[in-house]
């Protein structure tokens, strides 16, 4: 019966732990704007290619990005829509993480791996009225100099398909480090982790 307890105990502990890193999870992916997206190369088959991409997330924390047609990423999701994007805080804890030296590894981490879809194949600035494009717009100011000064077209695309999502909260034996469900992660409320005073080893 204490055994039993126990087990109980701890895994009540551990789901407690699993929905609070879920909605610090999707506050730190909604809380950035820029990200690291590994597509498979369509150029160099077999092996991945990644580089830094903008994009914005809608209320259930799916990613959409803003590619040009010609862009390695654009190029590689029309042959191979999976991908993982990964995103990661600039620092954690000090306040002067441009000036001072930080231990990155430290820090939050969270990957996202799923399928993409074109939500718009052609964005142009009359697009302005579709929500994600508006939204994109405000977020990345430059994004209607791209449509308006490039000479290539340019595609909204969106992970409607979400695979597995990996959170890293620092190093193993202070943070949470694992999976996070896809569904749950879509629902959840987004919560602004206070890296002050709290950390998962020490929830009750």
């Amino acid at each position: 019966m204490k055994l039993l307890s126990l087990l109980l105990c701890l895994f009540t502990l551990s789901l407690a732990q699993n929905e609070t890193v879920t909605r610090w999870a999707k506050w730190m992916v909604g809380s950035e704007s820029s990200t690291i997206l590994a597509t498979m190369d369509s150029q160099l088959e077999g092996y991945p290619f990644s580089t830094v991409e903008d994009y914005i997330i809608d209320d259930f924390g799916i990613p959409y990005f803003l590619l040009s047609h010609e862009s390695h990423s654009g190029q590689d999701l029309d042959k191979n829509p999976r991908a993982t994007m990964s995103i990661m805080a600039k620092n954690c804890s000090k306040p002067n993480w441009d000036s001072e030296p930080y231990d990155q590894l430290a820090c939050w981490r969270v990957d996202i791996t799923g399928q993409f879809k074109v939500l718009l194949y052609n964005v142009t600035m009359k697009d302005i009225d579709v929500q994600m494009v508006a939204q994109f717009f405000a977020k990345h100011p430059a994004a209607p100099y791209w449509i308006k000064d490039s000479p290539h077209q340019f595609k909204m695309v969106y992970m409607f398909n979400l695979k597995k999502i990996f959170y890293t909260g620092g190093y193993g034996n202070l943070h949470y480090i694992g999976e996070i469900g896809p569904m749950k992660y879509s629902l959840a409320q987004p919560e602004k982790p206070d890296w002050a005073s709290k950390n998962l080893s020490n929830l009750s």
